[in-house]
């Protein structure tokens, strides 16, 4: 997909080459900034030996994923504060794994305590496989049913 993408710009380029010298900003949204970060490597590349003269000035990327350790211990209190657990499971994850301290600063996703690691795992893999409309999580979505697979494996879940 990113070469395609990739080409795709270039093919742009070739038809208006009055707009080669414009600043140009790649931007993408969740996954999409992926795509975006890879393009932008590609045409670095491309910059780097003189086949382009595009003008890049930057990326913007909207919800990105950071790491997978971020990623990871950041959903279960968004979980829990967006109903998808329960008050019962969310104390049983604190306790079992950071009794001591805040959640903003309990690190789930290298707990060394096998009864944390084990428990924020299923709870992380029950929630992201649920089926989400990632867009409005709330609403029954009848149309477009997205599973979240992708942030599963980047998690290491798989």
């Amino acid at each position: 997909v990113t070469t395609s993408l990739e080409a795709a710009l270039t093919d742009f380029f070739n038809v208006f080459p009055e707009r080669i010298t414009n600043r140009l900003y790649l931007a993408g949204e969740g996954y999409g900034s992926v795509f975006v970060t890879r393009i932008a490597f590609l045409l670095l590349q491309k910059l780097s030996i003189s086949k382009s003269n595009a003008n890049l000035q930057g990326l913007i990327i909207e919800n990105g994923m950071l790491s997978a350790q971020t990623e990871f211990n950041s959903i279960l209190p968004i979980a829990y504060t967006h109903a998808f657990a329960g008050k019962d499971q969310w104390d049983d994850l604190r306790s079992s794994c950071c009794p001591a301290q805040s959640t903003l600063s309990c690190d789930f996703y290298n707990s060394p305590e096998p009864i944390c690691q084990n428990k924020s795992r299923a709870a992380v893999s029950g929630w992201i496989d649920q089926t989400v409309f990632s867009y409005d999580m709330y609403q029954d979505c009848y149309r477009n049913v997205h599973r979240l697979k992708r942030v599963s494996n980047a998690m290491g879940l798989e």
